[in-house]
């Protein structure tokens, strides 16, 4: 009897606990979550623990079902994304890309799992994405870079790589999320105005330089009909048409010098460069009373492009000239300067002060962007913004303060530029100047 008794209780008892066994196995194994222990007759201990796992398993399944729906949504608005999208570990290794990637690069998974994006890369500017890619994980400070990817046709795109750190409760980057933009049109565009606001510049300029001829011009026809009436004082008369052919010598080679650039970077020197800005515009200047008070320092040579150079001042000493009413004051100093900013980089700084109006603050925040002008209807609104441009080129920096003040009003503009040219002459994708409203700019 007690044997029967000890079979009865362990058909009971162990056999719906062998079961319940075999049931969390293949769960375990399967990851699936739809298979259930039991069924159980009996209201014991056995019934309320297998009762339990079963609910715990529906819960599981619930919760698996919504995870994997909201992965599908996931994916679905990953793969809608007109950027190409990844993910990496907090290491860099990146472990999932969205199907645009592989619709552009046409690589498969496996080649791109890890670091093998470095293969789509143009081989001259990988070493540097790299670089900086490894200090960002190292710092766990926001990606942002602008680099070629070649395309599954062969052909390299640029593209703006933005990677944000996803971090724990513990500040620790556990993922990256990260999209490649495709901006090749929009640099394109970019280098179509530039070539738009040169062209326009060239106008603008041809214009002046033809004011400026025309005086001595006029100058020299009338000697040379003096010389012919009065032959005994011709001598006086042509040394002084000498003098204005000489004028118009200077200003053609001024002129000359815009748009006769090198294609590589020279030494320059920054006052010559502004002496030859002054000397087109000296008529513009006399025209409304405007003084000039320079104060150049000797050593002022840099390493750049000559035209460029005279470009970025040409467009400043413009604006300064437009802002001004008639007997205003402008000052320009260029002397040796240090950006303290950026490893204590030695360079020279030009700065051009006005005493026009100024300009308000709203506006002064907006004025580097293309198509914003303060001159209404005779600016084109795109000299700032390549002045800024070509001054990034450079490697330097613009800044701009401006007061309304009417006891002390005006804007300065000030530009470092460095000694030597970075390796890299590619304006940023995301250029921008400095504005402020400071009074204290004009003591």
């Amino acid at each position: 009897v007690a044997l029967i008794i000890a079979r009865v209780a362990r058909g009971q008892i162990s056999n719906p606990i062998i079961q319940l066994a075999e049931t969390a196995r293949v769960v375990s194994r399967d990851q699936d979550f739809a298979v259930r222990a039991g069924p159980v007759q009996t209201r014991d201990e056995i019934a309320v623990l297998i009762n339990s796992f079963n609910a715990m398993l529906s819960e599981i399944q619930r919760r698996d079902e919504a995870l994997q729906e909201s992965e599908a949504l996931f994916r679905t608005l990953a793969d809608s994304l007109p950027q190409l999208a990844w993910m990496a570990e907090g290491n860099g290794s990146i472990f999932w890309y969205n199907q645009r990637w592989y619709d552009y690069t046409g690589a498969s998974e496996k080649e791109m799992l890890g670091w093998g994006w470095e293969s789509v890369h143009d081989p001259k500017t990988v070493d540097g994405v790299l670089a900086k890619w490894t200090a960002s994980i190292e710092s766990g400070d926001r990606f942002e870079m602008v680099s070629p990817l070649r395309g599954k046709d062969g052909a390299y795109r640029d593209f703006l790589t933005l990677a944000v750190p996803l971090r724990d409760s513990r500040n620790h980057v556990v993922r990256w999320f990260g999209t490649n933009t495709d901006i090749t049109a929009q640099r394109r565009a970019e280098d179509a105005l530039r070539e738009s606001e040169k062209l326009a510049a060239t106008g603008r300029l041809a214009a002046s330089i033809a004011h400026e001829i025309n005086n001595p011009l006029e100058a020299l026809a009338n000697l040379l009909f003096l010389a012919k009436r009065h032959p005994e004082r011709a001598p006086n008369f042509l040394d002084t048409a000498e003098q204005e052919l000489d004028r118009i010598a200077e200003i053609t080679r001024h002129t000359l010098g815009f748009y006769r650039d090198t294609s590589t970077p020279v030494k320059m020197s920054v006052a010559d460069v502004a002496n030859g800005v002054l000397a087109l515009y000296d008529r513009k200047l006399r025209f409304k009373s405007i003084s000039v008070k320079k104060r150049f320092s000797r050593d002022t040579r840099i390493c750049g492009f000559p035209g460029e150079i005279r470009q970025i001042l040409a467009n400043l000493v413009v604006n300064a000239i437009d802002a001004m009413s008639s007997q205003g004051r402008m000052t320009i100093k260029i002397s040796p300067a240090r950006e303290w900013s950026r490893s204590r980089r030695s360079g020279v700084r030009f700065t051009i002060l006005d005493n026009g109006p100024g300009i308000a603050l709203d506006q002064l925040r907006k004025i580097f962007e293309p198509f914003y002008t303060t001159k209404k209807d005779v600016g084109t609104g795109l000299g700032l913004w390549l002045t800024q441009n070509l001054v990034r080129k450079h490697d330097g920096t613009i800044r701009v303060r401006s007061s309304v003040n009417s006891l002390r009003c005006g804007t300065a503009f000030s530009i470092f530029f460095p000694r030597e040219l970075a390796q890299d002459q590619n304006p940023p994708s995301h250029p921008r100047g400095e504005a402020e409203e400071k009074p204290d700019a004009f003591n």
